[in-house]
């Protein structure tokens, strides 16, 4: 990396107009509104400008870019959820007791105690996996939109999903055999 006090008057200048457009097409093709690519490659430049110096070398101020702009769409994925995630757990709550009708309070017990063993194994999830999951269970996105929204593979994305699924089975097996044990 070279440290350049310059940077922010002159190279940027420059980085802007080598590589704008094509920072803008790819914040849209991850899912960014126009608005939100605008403001999200603003912020990639003035991330470059706070830190003052790019990555030395022919090309690679491209990827250096482009870097800190995908860290900027994780983080804000992360934001969203994070904000809609209490709203998430919420409105499931509130399903599941519409569905299921009046119950009786060891009902009502054991679906709170499974409501926390889901809220648990959630937090006890990596981000991109956790991503994966509301994204898919909560939102209702396909694969393919997750996918492209997170950056990663389909693969990828029905692996995190997969090992929630086995992971909150196993949890759940768990606590049914622990209350089982004690009233029996």
């Amino acid at each position: 990396m070279i440290d350049d006090p310059s940077l922010p008057s002159i190279y940027l200048r420059q980085l802007y107009t080598e590589h704008g457009e094509s920072l803008l097409r790819f914040l849209r093709s991850k899912g960014a509104s126009e608005d939100e690519a605008q403001d999200l490659a603003q912020e990639t430049y003035l991330r470059v400008c706070r830190r003052g110096r790019l990555v030395d070398g022919a090309g690679r101020e491209r990827s250096f870019l482009f870097k800190i702009a995908q860290n900027l769409l994780i983080d804000r994925c992360r934001r969203t959820l994070l904000r809609h995630r209490l709203d998430d757990v919420l409105s499931v709550q509130r399903d599941l007791a519409h569905i299921l009708g009046p119950q009786s309070p060891e009902q009502v017990l054991l679906a709170k105690q499974d409501l926390g063993v889901v809220r648990r194994t959630l937090e006890d999830l990596t981000s991109i996996q956790r991503a994966v999951v509301v994204l898919r269970r909560f939102h209702g996105l396909r694969l393919k939109e997750i996918a492209k929204q997170l950056g990663v593979s389909e693969r990828t994305v029905e692996r995190h999903l997969q090992r929630f699924l086995e992971l909150l089975e196993e949890r759940l097996r768990f606590a049914h055999d622990g209350a089982a044990e004690s009233t029996g």
